[in-house]
């Protein structure tokens, strides 16, 4: 149970910067964000007070959406202050993490600002409002079937690498639970697959 609490610790992350503050000490930072309660253990505890997570939303990666303001005001008020954010961009209007050039190619060797300027911003909104994130770097939707066939990490989608070279295919049709694209696999106890592993860490440095 030790193990399993720690590990949903793990996928929590609270927005602490701000324009003029001084990054906060590891110490401080540590006692600022969620963790289970040292004195009731299947409870989490926030800023010293036991908290129980209440959300829900209209979309799992709100940080996308444009009414975003008024979702986040919509929870807060009826009581919530938490939510699941999926860094998807499977949905019409989405952005994705990497920059797509003229000729509709992506270069995974830069960012497109605008993604991360809309995840900046939902970090802010929810800080201000002691709303508690749930992060999920990878969403398996965006991996597989159609989404995929958009997806800048597809090979023939970017001028990175070919098939041959990053051990993606270019099609996933079955569905995303069966987790048959590789991309999933890249650690070094895996596939080793160094070549995306790079770019999926340079996406995770970012955010």
């Amino acid at each position: 149970m030790f193990k399993k609490i720690m590990y949903l610790m793990s996928i929590f992350m609270i927005s602490l910067t701000t324009a003029s503050a001084e990054p906060p000490t590891t110490k401080v930072r540590n006692a600022m964000c969620i963790q289970p309660s040292g004195e009731f253990p299947f409870y989490w505890e926030y800023d010293g007070k036991l908290t129980v997570l209440l959300g829900g939303s209209v979309e799992d990666n709100l940080f996308q959406i444009q009414n975003l303001e008024d979702e986040l005001d919509l929870l807060s008020a009826s009581g919530g202050n938490y939510i699941r954010n999926t860094l998807s961009s499977r949905d019409e209007g989405n952005v994705w993490f990497f920059k797509q050039n003229t000729d509709g190619k992506y270069d995974l060797e830069q960012f497109n600002d605008v993604y991360y300027e809309r995840l900046e911003r939902m970090l802010e909104l929810t800080y201000a409002r002691g709303i508690i994130v749930q992060y999920e770097m990878w969403d398996r939707f965006d991996y597989a079937r159609d989404v995929w066939e958009r997806n800048p990490f597809r090979p023939v989608n970017n001028i990175n690498y070919s098939v041959a070279e990053s051990g993606l295919k270019n099609n996933y049709p079955d569905h995303p639970g069966t987790n048959a694209n590789p991309f999933f696999r890249t650690i070094p106890k895996r596939d080793n697959n160094t070549l995306i592993l790079k770019y999926q860490q340079k996406h995770m440095d970012r955010v």
